[in-house]
């Protein structure tokens, strides 16, 4: 007797070591997949937070452009229709206008006595600021309306020292 119990104590041991060696081996088997599968989450996670920052850097230049541009529109919005160069206002500087394209503008818009044209309607002729072109040290190309009729105009001017402007029409014509 003793020795079939032993037997039988033996056939449970082998099944059971067989038992745990399978769960073992299954274990394994769900740890390697899981770390096989976490590595893949992580490289793909990786690759999403690589390509984020791609677009996020690639949105960002774009911004960056997007500003630039918008900054030199303004520039050019602002300094549209002026042929002076930085050596001709430097000039007018010296002469005394302490902003000469804006001052040279805000002068002739001052003066519309000097546009040969009476208004229509009940509108009164003015130059429009915005429209009058800064062609030289010494002429200007300037619209003017009164909300009716329009036309341009060449003027020549000067600037004496202490900044005061002078205006002579040169032509005009109805547009």
């Amino acid at each position: 007797m003793a020795r079939r119990v032993c037997i039988v104590l033996g056939l449970f041991l082998c099944l059971a070591t067989a038992v745990f060696a399978g769960l073992w081996i299954r274990a394994e088997r769900r740890y390697e997949d899981l770390r096989i599968t976490t590595r893949q989450r992580n490289e793909t996670s990786g690759v999403l937070s690589d390509s984020l920052r791609l677009v996020n850097g690639r949105l960002f230049a774009v911004e960056a452009l997007q500003k630039f541009w918008y900054g030199s529109a303004q520039a050019a919005a602002a300094n549209q229709r002026m042929l002076l160069g930085d050596s001709e206002i430097r000039k007018l500087k010296k002469l005394g206008l302490t902003d000469p394209v804006r001052q040279l503008r805000q002068d002739l818009v001052a003066h519309p006595e000097l546009i040969p044209y009476k208004g229509v309607l009940g509108g009164v002729m003015h130059f429009w600021e915005p429209r009058v072109a800064l062609l030289s040290t010494r002429w200007v190309f300037a619209e003017f309306e009164d909300g009716h009729i329009a036309g341009n105009c060449l003027l020549e001017y000067s600037v004496s020292p202490g900044g005061h402007v002078s205006w002579k029409l040169l032509a005009a014509v109805l547009i």
